[in-house]
């Protein structure tokens, strides 16, 4: 038995599926995604939701940076006390 060839309309689903279950989870953990069932309204969700990612990320970026610097400068500040004893 052969495989049946898809339709325009059933591979623009499954792809979009696919989005949904597979590629959009692995690289964006926890997002919410809204219920799309087309690749129009997967395109304007995404057009719309990048932006919102990608302020998130930066901001995450940025909170670690800042955490990542005080440990240093405390780090740094209680080796330099220690060297004055």
């Amino acid at each position: 038995m052969s495989p049946r060839p898809c339709s325009g309309d059933s591979l623009r689903r499954a792809f979009v599926v696919w989005l949904k279950r597979v590629l959009l989870p692995a690289r964006v953990p926890g997002a919410e995604l809204p219920n799309v069932n087309t690749l129009q309204e997967m395109r304007a969700m995404l057009a719309e939701r990048v932006k919102t990612w990608t302020e998130e990320w930066k901001q995450q970026g940025l909170e670690q940076g800042i955490k990542e610097g005080i440990k240093e400068g405390l780090s740094r500040g209680q080796a330099k006390l220690l060297r004055r004893f």
